[in-house]
């Protein structure tokens, strides 16, 4: 029967986006300073394979020493051939991490490295909005020249926040302290992390109760490793302002991204008793549910977050399937990813799941024919 390796349900590490009281986990795809240790987020890996950096490729036919005219070239594409509107970067190591080359792609997308050894490397392109590609190029075994065309898969979009609308401490807080505020939101915008955290720093200094500011130099302090300070900042804000939501949201991630799923499930039930129609804490409830073996009731969570029609229905319908394939309802299973494969014949997960019914079609574990449709998701 198939198994899951790792699931999305599992999360792994707290990698916030910033969006107006919003953090999300941040796919590879984003800056090395904003990552955090560990990884919130948003992912399933149903991949029967091993993983990449795991494999081990068989020794090049040519001789290192004997060569050094190879060529990698090739092409950084988007989805159907558009072209990637960011800049693209291409990243060249050997199998043992010796760095070679990092340089970025033409405008049209095209890279080439030469005078290469002839042995194998890793290629890692990566580019802004879209998740990073990597794959071995193995110069020695093609003959000392490689065409590769690589196809960048757009990141997962954030949710929109669970409260715009200004809020108790919106209004208290003092015209500096806005200011700085503003100032750290437009930073963010720009990704200029540094400046971003010294006007939020500067915002609840003047204010220490502006839950929002609070709130949103959490996911700065969460992303740069500082989980301590990151929670004492989101305990602040509900402390100060219990009906802005969006903290309880955000330390139920943080504390997922632990693997504190007990304390993770009191914050974003909590939650649900604020903004009881917010998709969004249903959604990491049942990741936190999930996370700690009780998967009927992640099942019923994402069913319940599916039932307010949210725009993230490719993650429910990914988590759902490998919640069935935790219980063996296979049938089940194979239906959300038949309707998942439906809805994103090219989405991120597109490759791995067909992988995975093929997989199951093959063993038996189900046939097509009876397969059950998805489950009906309960009403708000």
């Amino acid at each position: 029967m198939p198994r899951v390796l790792n699931s999305l349900a599992s999360g792994g590490g707290w990698k916030p986006i910033i969006q107006r009281g919003v953090m999300v986990r941040r796919s590879k795809s984003q800056p090395t300073r904003r990552r955090a240790t560990g990884s919130i987020p948003l992912v399933l890996f149903l991949l029967l394979a091993t993983p990449l950096h795991g494999q081990r490729p068989k020794a090049s036919i040519s001789s290192s020493d004997e060569h050094e005219d190879g060529i990698i070239e090739g092409r950084v594409q988007g989805l159907n051939g558009r072209a990637i509107p960011t800049i693209v970067t291409l990243k060249l190591v050997t199998r043992s991490g010796e760095m070679v080359s990092e340089r970025p792609a033409t405008t049209a997308g095209q890279f080439d490295f030469s005078n290469l050894r002839h042995i194998a490397y890793i290629l890692t392109a990566s580019a802004d909005g879209f998740e990073t590609s990597q794959q071995l190029a193995d110069v020695g075994r093609s003959g000392g020249r490689i065409t590769v065309n690589i196809i960048l898969q757009p990141a997962p979009k954030a949710p929109p926040p669970v409260m715009e609308n200004e809020t108790l401490t919106d209004s208290q807080a003092p015209k500096n302290a806005r200011k700085e505020f503003e100032k750290g939101v437009q930073a963010l915008g720009k990704r200029d992390f540094g400046a971003a955290r010294s006007h939020l720093v500067k915002a609840v200094k003047e204010f220490p109760c502006y839950a929002r500011a609070q709130t949103e130099l959490a996911s700065v302090l969460g992303s740069e490793g500082e989980s301590g300070e990151a929670e004492a900042a989101l305990k602040k804000a509900i402390e100060c302002d219990p009906g802005f939501v969006d903290a309880y949201l955000q330390l139920g991630l943080a504390f997922i991204s632990q693997k504190n799923f007990k304390a993770s499930l009191a914050e974003l039930t909590e939650g649900t008793r604020h903004a009881p129609a917010a998709w969004q804490f249903y959604f990491q409830m049942g990741v936190a549910h999930y996370g700690l073996g009780q998967f009927r009731d992640a099942e019923q969570d994402f069913l319940k977050a599916r039932s307010f029609d949210p725009p993230q229905q490719d993650d429910i319908q990914v988590k759902l399937a490998d919640v069935y394939l935790k219980e063996g309802q296979y049938g089940k299973a194979y239906a959300e990813m038949q309707t998942y494969l439906a809805a994103n014949p090219q989405g991120r997960f597109a490759d791995k799941i067909t992988a995975i019914l093929h997989q199951m079609e093959s063993s038996g574990a189900v046939h097509p024919a009876t397969a059950r449709t998805p489950s009906p998701a309960p009403k708000p």
